[in-house]
């Protein structure tokens, strides 16, 4: 797994948030 794995898990996880 590759750094970019963890931005797109936070970006992921803000999204949900939002939701």
């Amino acid at each position: 797994m590759t750094s970019h794995s963890t931005s797109e898990v936070e970006s992921r996880k803000q999204f949900y948030e939002q939701a």
